[in-house]
């Protein structure tokens, strides 16, 4: 079970739980709890349907959604009255949703409700993170029953509001030295976006959605870099890592030393 999976399952727990408080508090008293789940509980107009995805009708964005950009996602429910709503994603914020709009990135994902009627919400996502970001939307009923609906989102890089793009945080020079253990050899480079509608940087997880060069030598290689931004040392010199993020262009210098002439920490 991936991570996304075992986050849906523990929130959905606590949904669960959350939804049957406050069931318990309202006029509907005891007559309104919802029975202990099971898998064989099934929507057939009589009991609450526990791990369906009919009673939740999402429009899907199309194509690529870009990163750190407000995008809107209507949703409709059947089947009965919302009490709550969330969303989880694969760094999941274990919060029900709300009008509350954040400037910090705390997972893939912010979400927060744009507009609410007694059978649909729209709600406003925006992707800190590029690449595939996987999102459940979780629904509590009043009749008891859980609703989810999955899908995935391709997010990809954006300049829009853009004012820093960096390789290896704010450092100019990576220093590699050829020690005799292959995997001490590499360092990863660390892609690192900010915007101005957000406080604080967005640290991408790899740099697979960027576009990447090196210059050194041809003669003698330096440096070798995979899609996902791993460095690896080959020989002493100097290299340079060019990297563009949807045109948006940043640089770093790696240093390869042998150990020998490696400078004194």
């Amino acid at each position: 079970m991936g991570k996304s999976a075992v986050a849906a399952s523990v929130y959905l727990a606590c949904l669960l739980a959350s939804a049957s408080a406050c069931l318990a508090q309202s006029d509907l008293g005891k007559a309104a709890q919802a029975p202990e789940p099971s898998q064989d509980h099934a929507f057939d107009g009589t009991r609450p349907n526990y791990r369906a995805d009919d009673r939740i009708m999402v429009e899907i964005p199309e194509g690529p959604v870009r990163l750190a950009q407000s995008l809107s996602v209507p949703i409709r429910f059947t089947g009965g009255k919302i009490l709550r709503i969330g969303v989880t994603e694969s760094l999941p914020d274990h919060s029900f949703l709300s009008n509350e709009k954040k400037d910090t990135p705390t997972g893939d994902l912010e979400t927060r409700i744009l507009q609410s009627t007694e059978d649909s919400r729209t709600i406003e996502v925006i992707p800190f993170q590029v690449g595939e970001v996987e999102i459940s939307i979780l629904a509590a009923f009043e009749d008891g029953g859980i609703a989810v609906k999955d899908f995935p989102i391709q997010v990809v890089p954006c300049a829009i509001g853009l004012t820093k793009f960096t390789l290896l945080h704010s450092f100019p020079v990576m220093p590699i030295v050829l020690v005799d253990r292959e995997e001490e050899r590499q360092q990863m480079l660390t892609p690192e976006v900010r915007y101005e509608s957000l406080k604080y940087p967005i640290y991408l997880h790899n740099s697979e959605q960027l576009k990447l060069s090196v210059s050194q030598p041809g003669e003698q290689p330096v440096i070798e870099v995979n899609k996902y931004g791993l460095v690896q040392g080959l020989s002493p010199g100097r290299a340079v890592i060019t990297g563009w993020f949807d045109g948006v262009q940043a640089k770093i210098t790696v240093i390869v030393y042998s150990k020998e002439n490696a400078p004194v920490r």
